[in-house]
């Protein structure tokens, strides 16, 4: 198995599209460990995606039209535990384009949190703010993390 950055580029597919859904995201929908979940606010349109590539992982893929915010987090997962290998992010406020690289030794990457010790955040080159439509975050992300395009699995 390679690093943290290896693994996020590695070819995967997706096992099982997740649907999109709006608002406020439910306690279990994300959960990062047995007593910890990522909840998003209302306002917001996500998904969260089965892949298989190297190991299992899944893809959550978000985005907030009135804020001008983007999300797409790659995490391995094992039982109800989610290891978060980067995040690709877009702040209209603040950073821009973005994404937080964990550490390239995956035995050193944290369950169960978001942020970790050792994170680099790497500033993306100048790009326009992000579209805000499910098949342009979708299509992004996958791109990004070098996931299969399905086009069964793409929404507008």
């Amino acid at each position: 198995m390679g690093g943290a950055l290896w693994t996020a580029r590695a070819a995967k597919k997706v096992v099982e599209a997740g649907k999109w859904q709006s608002g406020k995201m439910p306690k279990g929908a994300y959960p990062l460990s047995k007593n910890n979940s990522f909840r998003l606010g209302t306002g917001w349109e996500y998904c969260i995606h089965k892949l298989d590539g190297t190991n299992p992982m899944s893809l959550l893929i978000a985005f907030h039209a009135g804020k001008r915010e983007y999300l797409a987090w790659l995490a391995l997962e094992a039982d109800n535990d989610k290891a978060i290998l980067a995040r690709f992010e877009y702040h209209a406020t603040h950073g821009g384009w973005h994404v937080h690289l964990k550490a390239d030794d995956l035995t050193k990457i944290g369950w169960g949190m978001v942020k970790q010790p050792n994170e680099r955040r790497v500033i993306c080159k100048a790009k326009p703010d992000p579209a805000v439509g499910k098949a342009q975050a979708e299509a992004l992300a996958f791109r990004v993390f070098n996931v299969e395009p399905e086009t069964w699995g793409m929404q507008e």
